[in-house]
């Protein structure tokens, strides 16, 4: 993990110097030993340093409820057979990144900035050394939209779907919600979603049984985007195709 964080922590480095802009979350994603189905896995959380050894740390505590070995002991069991670092939700100084900038100077406005020995941001903070004077040559750009549509339901406990009648249901339902978001922002936003996703978790061990499947969206019909979500987690079912119940081992 420290190996991925120090080239990670060099590449959000030479990103920031490069383009003025800071990474605010992290993603660590693992393939663990056993059946493929769920036992990959990804967990975020913001990024509050580039350090390596503190993005190690991070790293480490988002995947270390996996590890079902004792305490004391050295294994890390399950095996992880692959495992990958990333960063995202980059933003410049008119993003959440002015907090780092703030406790790297000790200031607290931009206005506050002229009284930083200039030759300190000329060297590697021009921009911001140009922001500090009441300059800054950053584009103006239009309202970012989101880049998804979605909507989802938890059912816990009695609630859960364990038959083919409340899982075609409760799909029927979120497809309706969807099909109506995705024709609403058409309209407006003149633009067409390309893929669907359908993420569920199973009832067992949280860990391993949370999977997400996806596919490209052939309609935003609710009764079509219903046919291809419940296609994508047919799979999890491993009740016979007779029977009624939708069953999970």
């Amino acid at each position: 993990m420290r190996s991925l964080a120090d080239e990670l922590s060099e590449r959000l480095m030479m990103d920031q110097t490069a383009n003025k802009r800071r990474a605010k979350t992290i993603t660590v994603s693992v393939r663990l030993d056993g059946d493929e189905r769920w036992t990959s896995l990804s967990r975020s959380c913001s990024l509050p340093s580039y350090s390596a050894e503190r993005i190690t740390q991070v790293a480490i505590s988002l995947i270390q409820h996996t590890n079902e070995a004792p305490p004391k002991d050295s294994v890390w069991s399950p095996a992880i057979k692959n495992i990958s670092l990333s960063a995202g939700k980059f933003e410049d100084w008119a993003g959440a990144s002015s907090g780092s900038i703030q406790e790297m100077f000790k200031k607290v406005a931009k206005a506050n900035i002229t009284s930083t020995v200039p030759s300190s941001l000329v060297t590697d903070w021009h921009w911001l050394f140009n922001l500090g004077k009441g300059v800054d040559t950053e584009q103006v750009t239009s309202r970012q939209l989101p880049k998804s549509i979605g909507c989802g339901k938890n059912f816990h406990g009695k609630e859960a779907l364990n038959t083919q009648e409340k899982v075609q249901k409760w799909m029927r339902s979120l497809a309706d919600e969807l099909s109506e978001r995705l024709m609403m922002d058409q309209t407006a936003n003149k633009r067409r979603a390309k893929t669907i996703t359908v993420s569920v978790r199973l009832d067992g061990d949280e860990r391993w049984t949370s999977l997400s499947r996806s596919c490209s969206l052939p309609s935003y019909s609710a009764e079509r985007i219903t046919q291809v979500a419940i296609s994508l987690i047919q799979h999890t079912n491993e009740a016979p195709p007779k029977d009624s119940v939708w069953l999970v081992t």
